[in-house]
């Protein structure tokens, strides 16, 4: 899978106006909207992970490509995607469309394969940073480039009656430290859970939790050592992703 690559200075840029962008909506719920969902399907979802750096600014990963494609990031993506789904259905009593219905879809994964497969454009992200997502889920990208029929429509063909996405940025909470500048700091991360949540009588929301920081992960022992280790990238990353689930949902309350 490829995507297209675009100049830092517009990567930096556009990045901070989607964050800046996300940070002017507050949260809402539409109560008596809410009341009328039954079933939600999470159809656009994507993870977007800032990779460890030295004081120096050095990545600290080495020269790997694409370790969004390794197996244990698509392990972590898939893990914090049920995550959510349960989170979802334990706090709002909704049910929440299995991973197993979406790729089953013939409509869902027709599209699929027309957007997630050979080069095409994605979220922009800083540098340095990863954009994960889960077989068989389609992006924010090119999620939010749909008619909002289009969206209904999909939503529909998996059975669910309210359709949601998805964004977790993960950030490096990382102090300077002495060992920063040899490449032996620890750090953990930070995840910012974004979510929608709509109905399909109207493009406006019925739940709508955005920039929701939950505790840091637990600390990754020191680089370089484990670092290396995509497993552990991926279990740390997951363990945020949690953290913030499980704050988001908190604010859901009939």
């Amino acid at each position: 899978m490829r995507s297209v690559k675009l100049p830092k200075n517009i990567l930096m840029s556009s990045a901070l106006v989607f964050l800046c962008s996300c940070a002017a909506f507050a949260p809402k719920l539409d109560k008596e909207r809410a009341k009328q969902v039954r079933k939600v399907a999470i159809l656009s979802f994507e993870i977007i992970q800032a990779q460890p750096k030295d004081a120096l600014g050095l990545s600290q990963i080495g020269s790997m490509e694409r370790r969004s494609d390794s197996k244990p990031f698509k392990d972590m993506a898939e893990a914090i995607y049920k995550d959510l789904s349960k989170a979802i259905q334990t706090s709002t009593g909704w049910e929440a469309i299995g991973l197993s219905q979406l790729r089953n879809s013939d409509r869902y994964a027709k599209l699929y394969q027309q957007k997630m497969t050979g080069l095409r454009m994605t979220s922009i992200v800083p540098e340095n940073s990863e954009i994960v997502f889960v077989n068989g889920v389609l992006d924010n990208a090119n999620f939010r480039r749909l008619d909002f029929k289009d969206k209904v429509a999909l939503a529909k063909s998996v059975g669910a009656d309210a359709f949601a996405e998805y964004v977790g940025f993960q950030r490096i909470d990382q102090g300077f430290s002495i060992g920063n500048l040899v490449g032996e700091a620890e750090f953990s991360f930070i995840t910012r859970s974004n979510l929608m949540v709509y109905g399909f009588d109207s493009e406006e929301p019925v739940w709508r939790i955005q920039n929701i920081d939950g505790p840091s992960s637990e600390k990754s022992g020191t680089l370089p050592k484990e670092v290396k280790i995509l497993g552990r990238l991926s279990t740390l990353g997951r363990e945020s992703a949690k953290n913030s689930i499980e704050k988001l949902v908190k604010n859901y309350s009939l």
